[in-house]
């Protein structure tokens, strides 16, 4: 990851401007966008660590994860219709990645309470027309659990151009995004 870290800063340097825009490449550069990166991962001494106190913190009823951070700045310059149209590509990205997820809470209580009926009529011994139909909700609801989860990743897909798809490799994600 260190790694990584180093070839995008090396990639997208601080303090370059390019001449053209680094999406369409024939428009003058004219907007600076600044990106911050973090990525949080465990390293050996934080996994042992974890490992023997993840016990007694939750016997406490305190959840404590420590974890080693990772942290970069890219610099990118951008037309002024790339940067338009980058702008409004995250912020619906980001708006699809967020309703994805307020669908896949919901999608998991209606499973949750539907396999939780489905398992009371099979005890007691409904029709099979009402454990048919209890069984046709709690798949649907499973159905939608997935689809919601895989647009979860919407933001990692389509939030970023194919010129910078470099960029957002997991397990970083971006902070902050600011025009300077």
């Amino acid at each position: 990851m260190h790694f990584y870290a180093e070839e995008m800063t090396k990639q997208f340097p601080a303090r370059s401007r390019p001449t053209e825009c680094q999406i369409c490449h024939r428009s003058p550069a004219t907007t600076k966008i600044v990106y911050e990166w973090r990525a949080n991962y465990d390293t050996r001494d934080t996994l042992v660590l974890n490992a023997v106190l993840a016990a007694l913190s939750l016997a406490l009823g305190h959840v404590w994860y420590d974890t080693e951070a990772i942290e970069f700045r890219t610099e990118h310059w951008f037309c002024s219709s790339c940067c338009h149209r980058l702008c409004w590509r995250q912020t619906c990205s980001k708006i699809i990645t967020n309703a994805c997820i307020v669908i896949l809470i919901i999608a998991s209580i209606v499973f949750v309470c539907a396999a939780g009926v489905l398992c009371y009529l099979v005890r007691t011994s409904a029709t099979h027309e009402e454990i048919s139909g209890a069984r046709k909700f709690a798949l649907v609801g499973l159905g939608v659990c997935i689809v919601a989860l895989l647009g979860t990743r919407v933001y990692r897909a389509f939030g970023f151009p194919k010129a910078l798809m470099g960029l957002g490799k997991s397990p970083f994600s971006y902070v902050s995004r600011s025009r300077e």
